[in-house]
């Protein structure tokens, strides 16, 4: 809920982290319920693709800034 109010995710990608969690409850906890393989690599993908949106890909585009301020900049004078 706080990385939808902070703008960080969408609130369709916050319901499907929602029930991404309540499927980890259920995986973690003593239960008659059963997460089946599909469910579980299901997740994996998806918050593997979140956790890459909200780290990783923020710094790549950094980089990609910083590669492009570097080409633009006038040469060095030794």
């Amino acid at each position: 809920k706080e990385l939808i109010s902070f703008g960080m995710i969408t609130q369709p990608f916050g319901d499907v982290l929602d029930h991404i969690r309540k499927l980890g409850n259920v995986g973690a906890h003593s239960s008659d319920e059963v997460v089946n393989e599909e469910d579980a690599q299901r997740a994996l993908r998806f918050t593997t693709q979140v956790l890459r949106n909200l780290f990783e890909i923020p710094a790549e585009l950094a980089a990609v800034g910083q590669t492009e301020s570097e080409a633009n900049a006038p040469p060095a004078v030794e």
